[in-house]
């Protein structure tokens, strides 16, 4: 059974295009991380594998590692809604975390966002595969500042930080009938 946190994009359309941006923070939460799947799909850890079981160890492809989404597609974007950051949120693959991305290169608690003095950052928890900000790896348990639509690779997955008012500019200009 898979507890990926993931909502897909199209679940918010109504709320993107009926609600001003003030009120769909007020439903929604103000912060998000977007997730594009190339076929549309996420594909949970094989049910076999509990979210204890150790983490498969990846090599990032010989990529620039930024993990910037594209936001051309919004049949294939996925949201983890962040929620309230007056506390650490855990990321991971374990169902205890506040933002749960179901993959086998995420570690149980793989990482923590938190907001300090207005501004979001990010730690990396130890985990297997490592955590990159920009293109680059994040030290073990030091806190990096991620900008909003910078990029985040968790293992192998890629993600973007986006705030409500940019998640409600893209719902604006999406085409969910395509």
């Amino acid at each position: 059974m898979t507890h990926d946190t993931a909502i897909r994009l199209s679940s918010y359309a109504r709320d993107g295009a009926s609600l001003s941006v003030k009120a769909f923070i007020a439903k929604h939460g103000e912060h998000f991380l977007a997730r594009a799947m190339a076929d549309g799909a996420l594909k949970p850890t094989p049910e076999a594998r509990d979210e204890h079981k150790t983490t498969h160890k990846i090599r990032l492809p010989g990529t620039d590692g930024e993990g910037d989404v594209r936001l051309d597609d919004p049949s294939s974007l996925y949201l983890y809604p962040i929620g309230d950051l007056s506390s650490p949120v855990g990321v991971g693959r374990a169902a205890t975390n506040r933002v749960c991305i179901d993959d086998v290169s995420i570690s149980a608690h793989h990482a923590e966002l938190e907001l300090k003095d207005g501004r979001i950052y990010v730690t990396d928890k130890g985990s297997t595969n490592g955590t990159w900000v920009g293109g680059r790896p994040t030290p073990f348990a030091a806190a990096v500042e991620v900008s909003f639509g910078k990029g985040i690779v968790f293992g192998d997955v890629g993600v973007t930080l986006l705030g409500a008012a940019q998640v409600v500019d893209f719902l604006e200009l999406a085409d969910f009938e395509s």
